[in-house]
């Protein structure tokens, strides 16, 4: 890359040296300055030389000629993703910009970027994908929630780049997800109620750390994040109530990390049933044991996770998805994604008559609309059931 410019001027009673970071967007120079007081000028030039390499140490760029990678690693990453989104999407968002993106236009100057090229991209990694993840039809296309954080990561690093005056439109403004063939592979789906009671029956014949896992999934409708961070104090005997206020979450190179919220932002309470609610007893001091024998052992002195390692090491998400797959192989259960028992579980209130409301409340979802649009379907079903019962009235 070709350095910074600088240059030194009498200023005052010593020499001011000024180095150009950039331009504005009407073209005029961007400077930082610092002074100098030798009077040798072999030492002046030596301190401008070394004031130029502290510039470009720290990442100051000429706007309109920072590569996309460049950009992308030294403004946009640091300064912007990491700085207001969470963790795990900060991390979701540079693996698609490293993995999709980088190797294609890494080199090329921000703001030589056009649309076309990352048409040109999205479409490769949608002929790719078709190829490569094969269905029973051998055209299982990208998916449209993969498509979806494609387009926010990309559209995300060139709203930033207008923002901060770096480009002056965002090539990929006014691209769309295209619908045509994709599929959503995030589609809910749950067990029906004999899938539901054959599942409820293997539970049973589990270690009492599983049974207590199923029935926080399936009865109180936790993410597989929350479970894992469910601590010893956030259960209340007495009012049969867990609270699920944290998450734990994964993330590459840096390991398990405690995130001090649930996915939405929002603390719930639930209530469990009494069976639960004696297992819950009988395990918690188990658990108390433990941490006791382990002593000065125990690793998270600042928390005591009702489902850790003898340590105090708290589970990986991924563990009980890893688990949950064991178990339904083991028991000959239907494959459903370990999130989707969130989904058996809110359709099997609904269909006993509880309020949407009230599922709301037990999954955490922010408003009443997100769960009428969820689960849509199954209000429907309820509701011609309902209207079916006035069939006796003209018999």
């Amino acid at each position: 890359m070709k350095r910074l410019k600088g240059s030194i001027g009498i200023y005052k009673n010593g020499w001011r040296m000024r180095v150009t970071i950039g331009y504005d967007k009407n073209g005029s120079p961007i400077r930082k300055a610092k002074m100098t007081y030798s009077k040798n000028g072999r030492i002046r030039e030596k301190e401008l030389n070394d004031f130029i390499s502290e510039m470009e140490a720290i990442n100051y760029f000429t706007p309109e000629k920072i590569t996309f990678s460049n950009f992308v690693y030294n403004e946009w990453f640091p300064k912007h993703i990491q700085k207001n989104k969470a963790p795990k999407t900060a991390e979701l968002y540079l693996s698609i910009i490293e993995n999709r993106f980088i190797p294609k236009i890494g080199g090329t100057q921000l703001a030589n970027v056009k649309p076309i090229f990352i048409v040109n991209i999205i479409n490769d990694i949608s002929r790719r994908d078709k190829h490569t993840n094969q269905s029973d039809t051998g055209k299982k296309e990208i998916s449209l929630s993969t498509q979806k954080s494609i387009l926010f990561a990309i559209k995300s690093v060139f709203k930033t780049a207008v923002e901060w005056g770096f480009i002056q439109s965002n090539p990929a403004e006014k691209l769309k997800i295209q619908t045509r063939g994709a599929t959503n592979k995030k589609r809910n789906d749950n067990y029906n109620i004999e899938e539901f009671k054959k599942l409820m029956n293997a539970i049973k014949q589990e270690p009492i750390d599983w049974q207590l896992i199923m029935y926080l999934a399936v009865i109180d409708g936790a993410r597989e994040g929350e479970i894992a961070a469910v601590e010893i104090a956030h259960i209340d005997i007495q009012q049969s109530t867990t609270t699920f206020q944290q998450t734990i979450i994964e993330l590459n190179k840096q390991g398990i990390k405690v995130q001090n919220t649930t996915k939405n932002g929002i603390a719930k309470t639930i209530s469990h049933p009494q069976f639960v609610n004696e297992l819950l007893k009988k395990y918690i001091s188990s658990r108390l044991e433990d941490k006791k024998m382990a002593g000065n052992l125990w690793e998270w002195n600042n928390h005591h996770f009702l489902f850790s390692n003898e340590v105090g090491k708290p589970l990986r998400p991924s563990s009980l998805r890893q688990r949950w797959k064991r178990f339904i192989e083991r028991h000959h259960l239907r494959y459903i994604r370990f999130h989707d028992l969130r989904h058996t579980s809110a359709t099997y209130l609904l269909t006993n008559g509880a309020s949407v409301k009230t599922v709301q409340m037990r999954l955490g979802h922010k408003d009443y609309q997100t769960t009428m649009n969820i689960y849509a379907h199954v209000l429907k079903e309820v509701d011609q059931e309902a209207a079916d019962t006035f069939n006796l009235l003209n018999e």
